[in-house]
């Protein structure tokens, strides 16, 4: 099956002392590479990232929320099947919620 769309869902990396505004800041090489169509971002630090991503001239769509529940509404309203979605975050950021909400939407659909 072909990819369609490729999202990445961001939640903000704890624990990383005084260089936490730059390794967030760092990804946004990683995420430029990779192509990817929409970044959807989620927690305080990931601002940093929002913002780098932005200056950079980042072509896809960045998005950026305060709480898994919207984070997941906005999810389903784009998500289609052939999309390709990875979602990470430090085990603090309880990304697991997103997936909570986002799943039976998928098994719907039929792509979970």
């Amino acid at each position: 099956m072909n990819v369609r769309e490729k999202s990445a869902v961001l939640g903000d990396m704890l624990e990383l002392g005084a260089q936490e505004e730059s390794l967030h800041r760092e990804l946004s090489a990683k995420i430029m590479s990779l192509a990817l169509d929409r970044v959807f971002l989620y927690g305080d630090r990931m601002r940093w990232l929002a913002d780098e991503l932005r200056k950079r001239g980042f072509r896809g769509s960045v998005e950026h929320f305060g709480d898994h529940a919207a984070l997941a509404r906005e999810l389903v309203s784009h998500f289609r099947l052939g999309d390709a979605l990875l979602i990470k975050g430090s085990r603090g950021m309880r990304m697991e919620e997103v997936w909570k909400i986002l799943e039976p939407k998928l098994l719907e659909m039929g792509t979970a």
